[in-house]
């Protein structure tokens, strides 16, 4: 038993010693390291601060879970003067926030790298500065850091324009190194020209000026293109049989264009006259292909005019053939109820013989009204204009009194469509007629003509 509990004794230092949590010293210097950098205290008191954190990382990374009484107690001193740090940090961070966003703004256009001397110069004083702020009251101090802003922002102007032109300038000068002003003295010239150019505009720090880029980028190009024929002048003037080895390349290379423009240059009038020829040769291929162009599209006009066209027939002929399909379908359950159907055109007609009415009203029987009903309910699923219902019947006795009850009852037969198929007043009209050598005037016929719209 006691074996045992020695086992483990020794395996619980063991693992407390190997999973040993870090110092809560350390905790404390990260967490007031964090808070300096916050109140910019790393900017401002830069080389006190680094040299703290570079002693406080050399006893870390020698003790990294346990510390000794000696490393204690430099811990504890670096921590206080990390906390008298922060605390002037606090203090000064209100005066100097201007001079941050300036510092920011030259860091961010790459003034530590294309300004150095002047950022090194506004960062030293930014020190000096802050030593002083933190010893007496910062409003004293108020012209000291306007002067330091002023100083960031120029350097920062400086880094824009050396970033600018650092490319131009390593070009123009080994151009010159190797005698451009003889050589090229046209491109030099051109250089120069533009150089000046974007200097005014950087010099009077207009760099939102929309014309920069576009001549910054032609600067760049111009310079390299100086740099290019300088090169090649310099070789021919050295090296007499180089012009020759040059001119045939050249040649060489207009032969290959001149091939796709299915054109013979002949060199014996002089290069310029090539070039003359072949700058003539591509205008007009260019006025052919434009040419070109415009009649595809008014081919592709056309082809969309014609496509519309075809989506519109399309659709046309499928309602044709929906129409017809639903016409077969009436005609079918007219021919079980013993209506007649005739078509001409856009206009159907139903008849229906032996419509009985009762004796001298305008009222139907149950089953009469009930045909009708189906009737106006099948008319329902076509596509119609118009409807037209007449009621033809006899007329013995008095002429005038059958024609009004004729009218009547095709009146009734009428409202009996409407309000079964929900018919528009618009929609649908109604008329009587006589039937001559006819005695009977309760039976009737009854004739629903159904009118279509006019295809085109």
């Amino acid at each position: 038993m006691r074996l045992f509990f020695r086992i483990n004794l020794v395996l619980g230092i063991f693992f407390h010693v190997l999973f040993a949590q870090t110092p809560v010293e350390y905790k404390q210097i990260e967490d007031l390291l964090i808070a300096i950098r916050t109140n910019g205290g790393d900017i401002y008191f830069a080389p006190q601060y680094f040299q703290l954190k570079e002693q406080y990382e050399a006893i870390r990374e020698a003790s990294p879970t346990v510390l000794s009484l000696e490393d204690r107690q430099k811990i504890q001193k670096i921590y206080r003067q990390l906390q008298e740090i922060q605390k002037d940090s606090e203090k000064i961070r209100p005066y100097l926030s201007s001079v941050l966003a300036a510092r920011d703004a030259a860091l961010t256009s790459g003034a530590d790298d294309f300004a150095r001397d002047n950022f090194l110069k506004a960062e030293e004083q930014l020190h000096e500065l802050a030593e002083k702020l933190k010893k007496s009251r910062p409003q004293r101090y108020q012209d000291k850091i306007d002067q330091l802003e002023r100083l960031y922002r120029e350097a920062q102007f400086e880094a824009l324009r050396n970033k600018l032109l650092s490319e131009v300038r390593i070009f123009l000068q080994e151009a010159k190194n190797l005698g451009a002003e003889k050589y090229a003295p046209e491109t030099y010239h051109l250089v120069q020209q533009l150089f000046r150019q974007v200097e005014t505009i950087l010099k009077k720090k207009r760099f939102n000026d929309p014309t920069l880029q576009v001549k910054v980028q032609k600067l760049q190009r111009e310079s390299q293109h100086l740099l290019f024929l300088t090169q090649i002048a310099s070789k021919i003037y050295r090296n007499t049989s180089a012009f020759e080895k040059y001119q045939l390349r050249l040649e060489q290379t207009i032969n290959q264009l001149c091939e796709v423009l299915d054109y013979f240059p002949d060199y014996s009038n002089g290069l310029p006259a090539v070039l003359n020829d072949i700058t003539t040769s591509v205008e007009s291929l260019k006025t052919s292909l434009e040419k070109e162009r415009q009649r595809n599209r008014v081919l592709e006009d056309s082809l969309a005019r014609l496509n519309k066209q075809l989506l519109l027939l399309q659709e046309k002929l499928g309602e044709h053939q929906r129409l017809l399909s639903r016409i077969n379908e009436l005609k079918k359950r007219m021919l079980e109820w013993g209506v007649v159907t005739t078509q001409k055109d856009n206009r159907i007609e139903l008849t229906l013989n032996g419509l009985n009415f009762v004796p001298g009203g305008i009222s139907l029987p149950q089953k009469e009204q009930q045909i009708i009903e189906r009737m106006a309910r099948e008319i329902q699923k076509l596509p119609y204009q118009h409807i037209e219902i007449r009621i033809i019947q006899a007329a013995p006795g008095n002429r005038q009194y059958n024609q009004t009850l004729a009218n009547q009852r095709a009146r009734s037969v009428a409202l009996l469509f409407q309000t079964t198929a929900y018919i528009p007043d618009d929609k649908i009209s109604s008329d009587g007629a006589i039937l001559e050598n006819s005695a009977s005037t309760s039976e009737a016929i009854l004739q629903v003509a159904i009118t279509f719209q006019q295809e085109d």
